[in-house]
């Protein structure tokens, strides 16, 4: 029969092992965040050079595999924060970031890293839209020397439109 201390210390291995998986979670998390901010500095980069056709679907492919990981580790630190009572989303882990210092340092700098993609990937949309406007406008001049009425070839969402199928 299982004693009082023994279930204590059986409840406490227990507690111990998830504020370790959370930082594990955290911390991978934290790594692909960073990862992704940088991905995509450099499809700014590459949007801003010009070399898009050669470089760009590349970055996409890999933009979606982080965005996969970025999902699959929000999920299992969620897991984690609810597991240990904490509930989930943002103020569950501010909580769990004040009960374990350890956490502090990779949630601030989980924060940044998401803070920067954030910011980049509006900048990356306004440089799609930016060109595709311009390539829009070229097609127009084009069709207006070959004595073609302007049709908008691709739509605002970047797709092409009914008309210039």
């Amino acid at each position: 029969m299982e004693t009082i201390a023994q279930t204590e210390s059986s409840a406490d291995a227990t507690l111990r092992a998830l504020k370790n998986a959370l930082l594990v979670y955290a911390t991978e998390e934290q790594a692909a965040a960073a990862d992704f901010a940088s991905l995509l500095e450099e499809e700014q980069a590459t949007l801003l050079s010009g070399t898009v056709l050669d470089v760009l679907p590349r970055i996409v492919d890999r933009k979606s595999a982080l965005i996969a990981r970025l999902s699959e580790l929000t999920q299992q630190r969620e897991r984690c924060l609810s597991a240990l009572g904490y509930g989930t989303g943002r103020p569950a882990m501010l909580m769990a970031v004040q009960r374990d210092p350890r956490l502090k340092p990779i949630w601030e700098d989980l924060v940044r890293h998401a803070t920067q993609a954030r910011s980049r990937n509006v900048t990356n949309g306004m440089l799609v839209r930016t060109r595709l406007d311009y390539n829009q406008r070229a097609l127009n001049v084009l069709r207006d020397a070959c004595g073609i009425s302007p049709v908008r070839i691709y739509g605002p969402d970047g797709r092409m439109s009914q008309f210039a199928r």
